[in-house]
């Protein structure tokens, strides 16, 4: 027996035992107590009695009129056991995703990306680096902000400091704007690297050592102050997706020109 509100061990040291729980749980069958028991017991489980206690302790268990049926606590659990010995990360998240809508990884964005990325910052810290490629760049003084003091609570927990790598189009000297804000991103320690005939809209974080949210807003603002009508989609955490647009901005970050 565990401590009171704890997981059994026999459900990450015997494979087959969370296995047949998740099995339970996709089916969303109820169960009689003894069909159960002899479940666990088949699947070499020593003390079936007591782990069905634990989890029910768990809150792994929803008593319904033909008998027991697993949570939908038990079966995002039971996920991320399966993920721990060894399943798909990627096919781990989906299902999840299928349980909490909030985890999809894709969404529409309408308007705003420019300060959605930025906060975003804040909300959700744990970022190492970031890539941003705009043809113009105009941030309003509260983003600029809100970057630099997520920039600073970045440097609180990082080993290493943060990195910024900013493409963005060839200034023009008649929009004197543009060129403060770079020189603004320069002083936050940002690595600027210009393109005459760039036209990509990519905002992307990568999370640091310790972990955290992978992001990116691929669409049509630039990173200014809000004006226009746009549109763009933001993904995170799609392992696939995100490195090929890691590849992408690298490839255009170390050309000399941006054709």
């Amino acid at each position: 027996m565990e401590a009171a509100g704890a997981l059994p061990g026999e459900l990450v040291g015997i494979p087959d035992v969370s296995s047949t729980l998740l099995r339970l749980a996709r089916s969303g069958a109820a169960y009689e107590p003894t069909k159960l028991r002899k479940l666990l017991s088949t699947c070499g489980c020593k003390e079936p009695e007591g782990v069905l206690e634990d989890l029910r302790a768990a809150g792994f268990f929803v008593v319904r009129p033909t008998g027991i049926a697993l949570s939908t606590k038990a079966y995002r659990t039971l996920l991320f056991v399966s993920g721990a010995l060894g399943a798909k990360g990627d096919a781990v998240f989906d299902e999840l995703r299928s349980l909490e809508p909030g985890l999809s990884r894709y969404e529409l964005v309408r308007e705003g990306m420019t300060s959605r990325f930025i906060k975003g910052l804040l909300t959700e810290p744990g970022f190492q680096r970031l890539y941003i490629s705009s043809p113009w760049i105009n941030l309003l003084k509260e983003d600029m902000g809100r970057l630099a003091v997520a920039l600073n609570n970045a440097r609180k927990t990082l080993t290493r400091d943060p990195e910024i790598m900013v493409l963005v189009q060839t200034p023009s000297p008649d929009f004197p704007e543009m060129g403060k804000t770079l020189a603004t991103l320069t002083s936050l320690g940002a690595t600027i690297v210009e393109k005459p005939k760039l036209h990509s809209k990519l905002y992307m974080r990568e999370p640091g050592p310790a972990g955290g949210l992978s992001l990116a807003i691929v669409g049509s603002e630039n990173l200014t102050r809000p004006k226009w009508i746009e549109l763009g989609i933001e993904i995170r955490n799609d392992s696939y997706i995100l490195s090929r647009l890691r590849r992408y901005f690298f490839d255009i970050f170390g050309r000399i020109s941006g054709e």
